[in-house]
């Protein structure tokens, strides 16, 4: 076989690899920039190879072998190619396609030149088959201690070329294998490549696993980034894992209704252990009137506390009461465990409601109201604190009020031994006046504490805030602190 056609495969695998177009096999004159190859005439190289010397070299390296490292260039590659006749464009040509060539093409060509070789027939095959990587996954193992799984694996490279950086993707739980391209739960990154017959051990660790059997797997070079001689083998696995939680408890708040009865808010929970351990000292904090879901540590309105706490699967029931509350509705929370004191299976669960409830004026109220601001008792602005004032009152209160309004005599309100004024409800002003009455007044709160000391309040429960507002209109210094702390 002449020269020319042996020659031909490994021209479409070089033009193809730098993006340049392959002569056709059987083909008269191409122009690719050097002198026309006929068929079954001899490749003109000889009066080109000067130019090897003569033309800069597009990438720096020592062409052949010595006593330091061997880093040949495109200069001795093309050399090599062209002495070989397997790149009739000429010395020129090679020289500018040169940089584009594959990774592998050229690590293999530079192991040639670096040995010294000048064996053509193994150019050839570096041009048409040259060494790859081939990764695969060995040795997978998943070990389970409580809620935290481990994994163990090794990467290999069995090819016959060295390996690039690449990844490992981690599946935790596929039925099926995963796909060649699919993003993993977990990627562990093999920076430094792989050389020749070289594993890299990796370990991966998942906490917090919910309980179940696990089928998980490993994939190597999910991206594609490393050229390989076997892109099908890339995967291991599967590994089966079993997690089974330790005996926990897990609390919850299984019922939370409100309900008015006679002017007060009565309010039944019954708080559950539906894990498989006992909880101890269980506490549960309720919250009478809130627009949100009350967060971790934030303490309610009221507190109620099963000192010896809940076997698993018992519940106990409580009951508390919201005495005589403001004309309102109320969006009420129970939150058991706020405090985290008690380490569960499922924090997740321990917070129930909202439950609506309204507290509506009795009958009439709205129209004593209207007659107590006339009569000076209440300003519009009290209107709401009026409505209170008037459910709160007992059957003779009422009585003696509704007989005045009939009458039309402001005297005879006025005379009659009507509940004290309800003070000025809570505002989100109100804890800037508590704090400051705190420092300023009654000196119980340092004064470089003023920020920590609104940011404390602004957290609490409107009715904390109320029962320090009230204290504050007292004058009473300890049992405001007391409110809030």
């Amino acid at each position: 076989m002449d020269v020319a056609r042996r020659t031909w495969p490994a021209l479409v695998l070089l033009f193809a690899a730098c993006g340049r177009s392959a002569l056709p096999a059987e083909s008269g004159d191409a122009d690719l920039g050097a002198a026309p190859v006929k068929k079954d005439a001899a490749i003109p190289v000889d009066s080109e190879l000067h130019s090897l010397d003569a033309l800069p070299a597009p990438d720096q390296g020592k062409p052949l072998p010595g006593d330091g490292p061997c880093l040949p260039g495109c200069v001795a590659r093309c050399k090599f190619v062209v002495d070989c006749n397997l790149y009739p464009p000429g010395p020129a040509q090679c020289l500018a396609d040169c940089p584009n060539w594959s990774d592998p093409i050229n690590a293999c060509l530079d192991g040639l030149i670096c040995a010294g070789s000048t064996d053509c027939q193994a150019a050839q095959v570096c041009i048409e088959a040259p060494p790859l990587a081939d990764l695969t996954i060995q040795g997978l193992t998943a070990t389970a201690q409580g809620n935290t799984v481990t994994y163990t694996l090794k990467a290999c490279n069995q090819g016959k070329a060295t390996a690039g950086p690449f990844a490992v993707e981690l599946y935790y739980d596929e039925k099926a294998p995963p796909g060649a391209t699919q993003p993993g739960d977990q990627s562990l990154a093999v920076a430094g490549g792989l050389q020749l017959g070289d594993c890299a051990s990796l370990t991966a660790t998942r906490a917090k696993t919910p309980d179940g059997t696990y089928s998980s797997w490993a994939r190597a070079d999910h991206k594609n980034t490393v050229p390989e001689s076997d892109e099908t083998n890339n995967l291991g696995g599967p590994v089966s894992v079993t997690v089974t939680s330790p005996p926990m408890p897990d609390l919850i708040v299984k019922q939370l209704t409100a309900a008015v009865q006679n002017d007060d808010i009565v309010y039944d929970l019954e708080i559950c252990n539906v894990g498989k351990a006992h909880a101890w000292l269980v506490r549960t904090e309720l919250y009478y009137k809130r627009l949100i879901q009350p967060t971790q540590f934030l303490v309610g309105d009221v507190s109620i506390t099963f000192l010896a706490g809940l076997g698993p699967g018992a519940c106990k029931n409580a009951t508390r009461t919201y005495k005589k509350p403001p004309v309102g509705i109320y969006r009420s929370w129970a939150q058991v465990d706020a405090l985290n004191t008690v380490k569960e299976s499922n924090e997740g669960n321990n917070v129930a409601g909202p439950e609506l409830v309204s507290v509506t004026p009795e009958s009439g109220c709205v129209s004593l109201c209207s007659f107590a601001i006339s009569c000076g008792l209440f300003t519009l602005t009290e209107f709401a604190q009026c409505l209170t004032w008037c459910n709160g009152m007992n059957g003779g209160q009422r009585k003696c009020a509704d007989d005045a309004q009939s009458a039309g005599s402001c005297a005879d309100l006025k005379a009659c031994k009507l509940p004290p004024k309800p003070p000025p409800p809570a505002t989100p002003l109100s804890c800037f006046e508590i704090c400051d009455y705190l420092i300023n007044d009654c000196k119980l709160v340092p004064s470089g504490q003023y920020v920590t000391c609104v940011g404390g309040c602004i957290s609490l429960p409107q009715t904390k805030v109320q029962c320090a507002v009230n204290a504050m209109n007292n004058k009473q210094c300890l049992p405001m602190m007391m409110c809030i702390l």
